[in-house]
């Protein structure tokens, strides 16, 4: 019985935490759409390209600048 108690807490908590963050996430975008007037705007296809440029850009300086392992010793 008792776990059965620590579950249902659990659960508890767990779904009033969801609710928390749902609810937290829908009062700030109504305090922005308040605040500037406007709703928040979605990546436009063109910054999401410029930002895949980017990512790829940065994996191949870092696949460029990153040394060869060296064979740990045995001992």
């Amino acid at each position: 019985m008792r776990s059965k108690w620590h579950q249902l807490k659990n659960n508890i908590l767990y779904y009033w935490s969801v609710a928390d963050v749902a609810v937290t996430g829908f009062v700030f975008h109504i305090v922005h759409i308040v605040k500037t007037r406007k709703r928040p705007t979605m990546m436009s296809k063109e910054m999401l390209e410029e930002l895949e440029r980017l990512v790829e850009e940065d994996r191949q300086a870092r696949k460029k600048h990153t040394p060869p392992r060296e064979p740990e010793p045995k001992g």
